[in-house]
C-alpha cells in the first residue's frame, strides 16, 4: 500500500509537471489566506466555508483585510435539520402512489411548514454567527457534507429580522473551494 501510495504521488507530480493547466483544473492547489483575499474575495465580497466535524464544525468568514473563525455544532446536531430541509423542498417531486389531490395538497402544506422551520432553524446555526458581517455583500458559500444539498440563496437573512430569503438582499454564490474560483 506504501509503495502503491509513492507511485501514485509520483505519477501526480509528472502530471503536474507535463501540464500545468490540466493539473491546476483536476487538481487545483490550495490557496493560502493571502492569495483567497487577493483573488477571491473583494470590498463587495464575503467567503463563508463550512467544515462539519464529528466533535464541532466550523464556520469561516473571509474578507480582503480579515478572517473569522465561528464554532458551530457538530454533525450529528446539524445534519438532521439540513435534512429535513432538503427533504421539504423535494417534497413536490415526490410522487405517492394512490395519493389524493387532497392528500397531496395536506401533504404539501406540512413540507412547506417543515421548511419553513427547518429553514429558520438552519440559519439560525449556520448564518446568525455572520449576520453583522452579511450586510449588502455578494456570498461566496464553501459548503461540506450535507450542507451541499441546502440552497442558502432560500435561508432566511438572520440580518433581516423577517423570513425574507437572503436572495433578496445578497448574490449568493455556491462554489466548491476558493481555490477553484481563483
Amino acid at each position: 500500500l506504501a509503495k502503491l501510495t509513492t507511485d501514485y504521488d509520483q505519477v501526480q507530480a509528472q502530471i503536474r509537471r507535463a501540464s500545468p493547466q490540466y493539473a491546476a483544473l483536476v487538481q487545483p492547489m490550495p490557496l493560502t489566506l493571502e492569495e483567497i483575499q487577493k483573488k477571491v474575495v473583494d470590498a463587495d465580497t464575503l467567503l463563508l466555508e463550512y467544515s462539519l466535524g464529528e466533535e464541532k464544525s466550523f464556520l469561516w468568514a473571509v474578507t480582503p483585510d480579515s478572517i473569522k473563525a465561528y464554532e458551530l455544532p457538530n454533525r450529528a446536531a446539524i445534519e438532521p435539520v439540513a435534512r429535513r430541509v432538503y427533504e421539504s423542498l423535494t417534497a413536490r417531486n415526490a410522487s405517492v402512489s394512490k395519493e389524493t389531490i387532497e392528500q397531496r395538497r395536506r401533504r404539501l402544506e406540512l413540507a412547506d411548514a417543515e421548511y419553513a422551520k427547518a429553514a429558520a432553524n438552519r440559519s439560525q446555526i449556520l448564518l446568525a454567527p455572520v449576520a453583522a458581517e452579511l450586510k449588502n455583500k455578494r456570498l461566496l458559500v464553501v459548503s461540506d457534507g450535507v450542507l451541499q444539498f441546502i440552497p442558502f440563496t432560500g435561508l432566511p437573512d438572520p440580518a433581516a429580522g423577517d423570513s425574507r430569503p437572503l436572495v433578496a438582499d445578497h448574490e449568493v454564490i455556491t462554489i466548491p473551494s476558493a481555490s477553484v474560483v481563483a
